[in-house]
């Protein structure tokens, strides 16, 4: 294992949508909880809500053995949210004390000798190594390891703390719990599914239920999961071996989906990561990019384009101080040339084809015992549980442009609107007045019906 490829990889992975934009405080879309995915939630909170929240992250993948005992190594990593508060002191004299609640107020910003200070949400890393588990050949065997993150705080002055107008900034994060199960599971001779899953069993007061940012404190941000072993090799859960489908079936992946990393030359296949951002296997980290988190993508240059549309007085506001803010600091210090490769950069696909699964023309299909085929009339007939665009075309008579199979092996009709609105527009084949329905949301027409 490449640790150095590993490590560019699984961090642009720990960032990835962390910081979207260079949003201003005064922003509405604001600055104060970047949206991340891979967000675990306490447990306790996600079962009184009985909401969509995830609070354990789950990844299954095969291993097979080459040796009698093969190790394991798990790795498990996330952000930890903290807050960074710029606090007021009252007007007062005498010489700078010890903060307390009746003492300061937090306020949005402050401008200290030229300089701009403001509150918001930052996060630093964690990660969570477990010690490396021996399988024994057909041995099963379960090891739960719990962990606890203390909290932290910290407190320092800005600008002359002698002046009656004196500010402080505070940092601050929540403790956090939880716990990473691994369970090993013997399927065949040599061959184990391997189970990972990471719960947050942090604590959260029941009267902090409706306080976003309390919850927030609390949450794991971005989490994924490193899996690496010596003596075996993972099965890509992707492209799997054709002997290897049964058993790639009884696994169960919530909240993630493991993919080889590490040595797409060689195709090694000793390394796995696990997170809720969908990649291919062997992801690689582009070349243009010249940090961890920076990752020559559409996000960079909407970054870029962002940095280059704002005004003068909304890039003060930004300010230098945001130095969380590593994407957003990374393209600010792009020379020109080094921009134009992020936007101009072109790769060649055909090695990723594997990994998209495209749709598949088909020439006709039968509906209620009549075959359709592109250039048919049909009408739309959604089930009861549509949304409302569907039920507004009900009853509508469209014609079928094509037909196709998705991933799933189902069905799908493009189709045109025939009648009033967009009949013209339809006729022209443009794709915003085509819609996808299959085949138990259409009814086939005889010719007396049309």
């Amino acid at each position: 294992m490449n640790l150095t490829n590993v490590d560019q990889i699984v961090n642009a992975v720990l960032y990835q949508d962390h910081i979207l934009y260079p949003y201003r405080s005064s922003a509405r879309k604001g600055r104060r909880q970047p949206f991340t995915p891979g967000r675990l939630y306490p447990d306790y909170y996600c079962v009184a809500q009985n909401g969509p929240e995830l609070c354990m992250m789950q990844t299954e993948c095969l291993l097979r053995c080459h040796t009698d005992y093969p190790i394991l190594n798990v790795r498990v990593r996330f952000l930890h949210p903290a807050w960074r508060e710029i606090q007021m002191h009252a007007p007062m004299h005498g010489p700078f004390s010890v903060v307390t609640e009746r003492e300061y107020r937090v306020v949005p910003e402050i401008v200290v000798g030229g300089k701009l200070y403001q509150t918001w949400q930052e996060a630093l890393e964690r990660e969570v190594t477990i010690s490396p588990i021996s399988l024994h050949d057909g041995d099963r065997l379960t090891v739960v390891h719990g962990f606890r993150i203390s909290a932290w705080g910290e407190v320092e002055p800005i600008g002359n703390v002698e002046k009656e107008n004196r500010a402080i900034l505070v940092r601050r994060q929540e403790a956090l719990e939880g716990s990473v199960e691994i369970a090993a599971s013997p399927l065949s001779a040599r061959c184990f599914r391997i189970s990972v899953r990471v719960r947050n069993e942090t604590p959260v007061p029941s009267n902090d239920f409706a306080n976003r940012d309390a919850v927030s404190m609390r949450t794991f941000a971005a989490t994924h999961a490193i899996l690496n072993t010596e003596g075996a090799e993972f099965i890509s859960m992707t492209n799997p071996p054709a002997d290897s489908a049964p058993f790639i079936n009884s696994c169960e992946n919530i909240g993630a989906w493991p993919v080889l990393i590490d040595g797409e030359e060689n195709r090694q296949r000793d390394t796995m990561l696990a997170s809720s951002v969908l990649l291919p296997d062997y992801p690689q980290v582009s070349p243009e990019s010249r940090a961890d988190a920076l990752n020559a993508d559409e996000l960079d240059e909407a970054i870029e384009l962002r940095e280059m549309s704002i005004a003068a007085a909304e890039k003060r506001e930004i300010g230098e101080d945001n130095s969380s803010d590593c994407r957003c600091g990374t393209i600010r210090s792009l020379l020109p040339h080094q921009i134009q490769k992020i936007s101009g950069a072109r790769r060649d696909w055909a090695a990723a084809e594997d990994f998209f699964v495209h749709p598949k023309p088909v020439a006709s299909a039968v509906r209620n015992g009549v075959e359709i085929k592109a250039g048919d009339r049909v009408r739309i007939a959604p089930p009861n549980h549509s949304d409302v665009l569907d039920l507004m075309l009900a009853g509508r008579i469209v014609t079928v442009e094509s037909l196709e199979q998705d991933a799933e092996q189902r069905i799908q009709l493009s189709v045109a609107l025939l009648d009033k609105p967009g009949h013209d527009t339809s006729l022209l084949r443009q794709s915003e007045h085509r819609f996808m329905y299959g085949l138990d949301e259409i009814e086939p027409l005889t010719n007396s019906l049309v």
